[in-house]
């Protein structure tokens, strides 16, 4: 089980990822160095956040933010993170 402070490091990667362009879960999987990113992705809906899921021909989950949600991440991303310069 996850702690509460690795659990808000996840939520702040992926979304700083999800900014940028779409990931794969393989993707977001690599960079939280886990292999339960969609967990992450779940915690971020629970926490308001509109999470987009499409899928490749394989069935692999890609994760993106539409534009509408990247004001709201900014914010997010400015109170809870010091260093996060957008």
């Amino acid at each position: 089980m996850a702690t509460k402070s690795s659990r808000k490091k996840a939520v702040i990667q992926v979304l700083t990822a999800l900014l940028q362009r779409p990931h794969k879960t393989s993707e977001l999987d690599q960079l939280l160095n886990w292999r339960n990113s969609p967990q992450a992705v779940l915690d971020l809906r629970h926490r308001g956040f509109e999470i987009l899921t499409t899928y490749d021909s394989d069935r692999r989950g890609i994760y993106s933010l539409p534009n509408t949600e990247k004001p709201k991440v900014y914010k997010f991303l400015g109170e809870h993170h010091a260093s996060f310069k957008h």
